[in-house]
């Protein structure tokens, strides 16, 4: 009887909630997508199905139940529909019986609806009886493991505290607390979600630095203004600066260039982007946000398509309440972003060049930042991302196992004969880990911790790593840490593992008598560790004396991937080329239907070595770029040179390359545009040599086209121009990267040929030919290059 009488309440509740409209909820033109997505979750549901087939949701069982059932809930009040909210309580309440005795803490996508649904049943009146009694038990369980794991002060580090996972447990903290405010722990949990949402709002910025979790970051926050009604605190003019890196970010073919550990998917529509670009557009009374909205969202169904995933994060975009701006600011091209970081200051973050706005026109991206969470380091001279006749020729290569500066297309500096660097398996290599990796302690540095951790991942066909020699370097002096003689210094947490593991001491060493040689293939995701020298421990590191700490290798398979923690503070890449610079200015300009950029770094690589780097992108989709690099003592003797990576290899000559397509992609505006691949020709001194390297990872994402079908990549071509620093001159160097057209195909060779330095200009002006004119003549000066284009 005591059920029946509930059942009908919570009807009678619902009728009330769907007359009023629920809290703010209102349909508007994005509904329609959320509903479609309810309508299959509801036919799902009504055939026997919870969430276990992977083909109706990214994840399985009980995370499926719960996202869908929110969105189900979140469409039935917009739309007023009482039907999408009765499926929604049953799907909650199977959620609640999936998990039964288990704890909240497994999965963030699935405790942060669980949450969010939760308050708002409570403030609907529908979290009542046994559905209220099971959802407080599994928020005691919740808040019990939050409160200690989230107190440390390691969470609030600069580059972590807004760690995507970590803004989801805000979210689902405080929605738990405000639904059961008696809840144990509830006081100190509260107190660190606002010191969250008030560090954001002092910043007026989040520190996610990849493109697929700044957006989800972005999302979280909303989350957490809306659960305490502070979304008006967006309507600054520091946020404002936030949402117009975000607004001019997309390219002209509407693809959302790659950057941070993250993925780059042609037809992939971020959902929560538009998300963004409607809050923007009702916190700012500004139509040019709204405008970028409609623009992304005219790819979908045409060359675009929207995940599960992009639905769940971005679900307030059904119910946001839409503003109809009364004016629309005018809109850049290129454009340099910059954020604030904890202690006030200003730091530059993304620079773009564009040529136009429209489907065809050419782009690049690039992050001179490279710090905060997901971020990938060492790139901050790096073009990320190169876009030109409606083709991503360039889009990164990896998430992981690529993270080297090496990797990628920047200016690179290694010992005499070692050029470009990459780690080669059957040979010894050298790891470098930047003295700044270690604790700071006043002006120097401290171990802090005996133990440096390798956290693994699986690589079956990584037979071994053989270990040998970390020793402190600097510009005068090396001192040997480890040098590897004997299976002690390991940590039980790998011994446990032996003799499944083999563990063995070899002759085959750089130093000393033995090495250590430990087999890998049998790890998937263990901490395994080597202890430092009792010696060390307690050692004050000078970066004068000592700037670099080195490790030597050698490998038997793919190249190793897997996480330096530990004592290296701040996480490390196995085998990553360690670039260290500081920007220490950036402009750009727009020459006409022409950008040009010039980034000038302060230490770049050595201590007292400075880069500048031109670059010019033409209305052709042409890219220039022009390096001058001054030297210190220190890199005398060193090869130095620029690199550009390539997908495949398909022609070169003397001093040019020429990669294959990477198949026909869909154009936004429905045109069908030629398939493209890039040429990169080097100029510029007469001692330079320029060469390629074949590299496979362990890992790429990097893809073609087939058939409209992604295939990745297994290797990618690092090409290269270099020369020898003899003296302190500075020495500039220049590269052209063409976006060969298919009909150029057969012309490369004489495109490279007649893509030439001008003798009377020596290196400060070039000729290329294009395909509608003779040739486009650049010429870099002491203030803005000049860009010429004679008359046929």
């Amino acid at each position: 009887m005591t059920r029946l009488f509930e059942r009908g309440l919570a009807a009678a509740l619902l009728l009330l909630l769907l007359l009023s409209g629920g809290k703010g909820a209102a349909a508007n033109r994005y509904t329609e997508l959320f509903r479609e997505r309810a309508d299959r979750a509801i036919a799902a549901f009504e055939r026997g199905k919870t969430g276990h087939d992977r083909r109706e949701s990214p994840w399985n069982g009980d995370v499926s139940m719960i996202n869908l059932g929110y969105l189900c809930y979140v469409v039935g009040l917009a739309d007023e529909e009482k039907r999408y909210v009765d499926v929604a309580l049953k799907m909650y309440d199977c959620y609640l019986d999936q998990v039964d005795g288990k704890l909240l803490t497994a999965d963030f996508h699935a405790y942060r609806p669980f949450a969010l649904m939760t308050r708002r049943l409570d403030t609907s009146g529908l979290l009542t009886g046994d559905r209220r009694t099971r959802a407080r038990k599994l928020a005691e369980g919740f808040m019990h493991w939050f409160s200690p794991r989230h107190s440390v002060a390691r969470v609030f580090l600069e580059e972590m505290w807004d760690h995507n996972i970590h803004m989801a447990t805000y979210v689902a903290v405080r929605a738990l607390s405000l639904t059961f405010p008696d809840l144990p722990g509830q006081t100190e949990a509260d107190s660190l979600c606002n010191e969250v949402v008030n560090r954001i709002i002092r910043k007026c910025d989040l520190n996610e630095n990849a493109s697929n979790y700044s957006t989800l970051g972005a999302a979280y926050f909303y989350d957490l203004l809306r659960l305490d009604n502070r979304m008006e605190r967006l309507s600054t003019p520091g946020f404002r600066d936030y949402f117009l890196r975000w607004r001019d970010m997309m390219s002209p073919a509407i693809m959302l260039p790659e950057f941070g550990d993250s993925y780059f998917y042609h037809n992939q529509l971020p959902l929560d982007l538009v998300l963004m670009m409607e809050v923007a557009a009702g916190s700012f009374n500004d139509a040019s946000f709204s405008d970028e909205a409609q623009r992304i969202m005219s790819s979908y169904g045409h060359t675009a398509i929207i995940s599960d995933d992009q639905m769940f994060r971005s679900l307030l975009l059904a119910e946001l309440e839409l503003s109809s701006p009364s004016h629309a600011s005018d809109r850049g091209l290129s454009f340099i972003s910059k954020r604030r970081l904890d202690s006030g200051a200003l730091t530059f973050d993304k620079l773009v060049l564009k040529t136009g706005n429209r489907p065809g026109d050419a782009m690049i991206a690039m992050d001179l930042y490279c710090r905060g969470s997901h971020a990938h380091e060492f790139r901050e001279s790096a073009i990320l991302y190169y876009e030109a006749g409606g083709v991503p020729l360039f889009h990164s290569l990896g998430r992981r196992g690529t993270s080297g500066a090496n990797f990628a297309n920047l200016f690179w500096m290694t010992p005499a004969g070692n050029f470009p660097g990459h780690p080669a398996k059957h040979v010894w290599n050298t790891m470098t880990i930047p003295i700044d990796r270690l604790q700071p302690k006043g002006e120097k540095y401290i171990f802090g911790s005996r133990k440096l951790d390798f956290r693994t991942f699986p690589q079956k066909d990584l037979n071994h790593i053989v270990f040998d020699n970390l020793r402190l370097v600097g510009p005068k002096d090396t001192l040997l840490i480890d040098g590897f003689e004997t299976a002690e210094l390991w940590d039980r947490n790998l011994l446990q593992h032996n003799p499944a593991v083999r563990i063995e001491s070899v002759e085959d060493r750089t130093e000393g008598d033995r090495a250590q040689q430990i087999q890998w293939n049998l790890f998937t995701n263990e901490v395994v560790s080597r202890l430092l020298p009792e010696s060390f421990m307690e050692m004050e590191i000078d970066p004068k004396r000592y700037d670099r700490i080195c490790l030597d290798y050698k490998y038997e398979g793919p190249l190793p991937c897997f996480h330096f923690r530990g004592w290296c503070a701040r996480q490390l890449d196995m085998g990553c080329a360690v670039l260290a610079c500081k920007v220490r200015g950036a402009i750009v300009k727009q020459l006409r239907q022409d950008a040009y950029a010039r980034i000038e770094y302060d230490n770049y690589m050595e201590p007292g070595a400075k880069l500048t780097r031109e670059i010019v992108l033409t209305r052709e989709g042409i890219l220039v770029i022009r390096d001058t690099f001054h030297p210190t003592e220190r890199c005398i003797g060193m090869d130095v040179g620029q690199l550009w990576q390539l997908y495949t290899l398909k022609e070169r000559g003397r001093d040019y390359f020429v990669a294959f397509d990477d198949g026909r992609f869909p154009q936004p505006d429905g045109r069908a545009r030629e398939k493209r691949c890039m040429l990169v020709k080097y100029l510029s001194p007469t001692d330079m040599e320029c060469g390629h390297k074949q590299f496979v990872p362990g890992y790429m994402h990097a893809y073609r086209l087939e058939a409209e079908q992604r295939v990745n990549y297994r290797s990618f071509h690092t090409t290269y121009s270099t020369t020898r620093v003899k003296d302190l001159k500075p020495r500039s160097l220049l590269q052209v990267i063409y976006p060969l057209a298919e009909s150029e195909y057969r012309n490369a060779a004489q495109i490279a040929s007649e893509t030439q330095l001008e003798p009377s200009q020596s290196e400060s002006s070039i000729r290329i030919p294009t395909p509608d004119g003779p040739y486009v003549q650049i010429s870099f000066t002491q203030t803005l290059p000049t860009v010429i284009r004679p008359m046929k």
